[in-house]
């Protein structure tokens, strides 16, 4: 199983992997699975990350922060310590992804907008 899998199933009834696979291996399978709509469990946020400020990475304390966030699931981050750490312009060129899954949209959009202060307040990277 997909790492991103394991908590994508707890998000959505129908399984991704199986359909993809589903519509290759097993069409009558494919076509059972996607009679119905697909039904949301929870609700998602992938939050690229952005950064506004560039220099040396000399400590990432938004790392331990957003993996307190109620909504946090996994992360990923492009740039560590004694990195150089670009101007956020495009997708591209982003330093990461947070994915947070709550059933609770109230709080998803608290940690969502958590995240969004870390950047533009510099509290998820330190740079010199």
């Amino acid at each position: 199983m997909l790492d991103s899998q394991i908590f994508f199933d707890d998000f959505c009834s129908i399984s991704f992997l199986e359909l993809a696979t589903d519509s290759y291996i097993n069409p009558q399978s494919y076509k059972e699975k996607t009679k119905e709509p697909m039904k949301f469990l929870k609700h998602c946020h992938v939050k690229f990350i952005e950064n506004y400020n560039s220099g040396e990475i000399v400590d990432v304390p938004g790392k331990i922060k957003v993996q307190e966030l109620q909504s946090y699931i996994k992360s990923n981050w492009n740039y560590g310590i004694g990195e150089l750490l670009p101007i956020t312009r495009d997708l591209f060129t982003s330093c990461g992804l947070i994915i947070l899954i709550n059933s609770d949209i109230k709080q998803l959009n608290k940690d969502m907008e958590i995240i969004k202060s870390m950047e533009r307040n510099q509290g998820l990277f330190t740079v010199k």
